[in-house]
């Protein structure tokens, strides 16, 4: 960003680019940067509430931060909150503002990142979504836990390739005390017969 001018007014710029719709707001008014127009409030996502300082992260975490939106009052709830929106990308600048007081000459990138979560708050007489999302960097510690050796996977690479669906000597997993009853289970006995059956083999033990 270049300070060449004897006056400088600068605008902070915000960008989301949900599925099906961008999102497009600046801090005052109205500038158009980059051939986009930028605006003070949003017909779906009103305006920006709130911005929480952005959190460095520590060892295999990104750095990640918190919005708040003050959403339209005719918004429906599943257009500022959906879980389509996560992995959306978000990003901000600080931009220069040109002389025509309009025109955004320069920006400098503040940061860029995804969506996580999307939460919608009710309070008396109000409705906020909070936005977490993380840095981009995120996606440097994903590691391709899905890809395993079955008939699902194998055939997601090259479909119609049926190899692995005779596969055998796969363990499988069985869910705890499944496997056989207790040492100290009781067979139901039918009658009053079968009680004493099983009170005697208790009072043995």
């Amino acid at each position: 960003m270049a300070f060449d001018t004897p006056f400088l007014t600068l605008v902070g710029l915000l960008k989301l680019e949900l599925p099906g719709a961008t999102v497009r707001l600046c801090d005052g008014g109205f500038c158009d940067w980059n051939g986009e127009r930028y605006e003070a409030e949003h017909p779906v996502w009103g305006t920006l509430a709130a911005i929480e300082p952005v959190e460095e992260g520590v060892g295999d975490l990104a750095p990640g931060g918190k919005l708040t939106f003050m959403p339209a009052a005719d918004a429906l709830a599943a257009a500022v909150s959906s879980p389509a929106f996560q992995n959306a990308r978000l990003r901000g600048w600080l931009g220069e503002m040109g002389s025509d007081g309009k025109t955004v000459t320069s920006a400098r990138p503040l940061f860029d990142g995804s969506i996580d979560t999307t939460t919608v708050r009710l309070a008396r007489g109000s409705r906020m979504v909070d936005v977490s999302f993380v840095s981009r960097a995120e996606r440097l510690f994903l590691t391709n836990q899905g890809n395993t050796l079955s008939p699902r996977f194998h055939q997601s690479v090259w479909p119609g390739e049926r190899g692995f669906d005779n596969c055998t000597g796969v363990p499988t997993a069985v869910a705890w005390g499944t496997e056989g009853a207790p040492a100290n289970a009781l067979s139901a006995g039918s009658g009053f017969s079968g009680g004493l059956a099983n009170f005697a083999r208790l009072a043995a033990q």
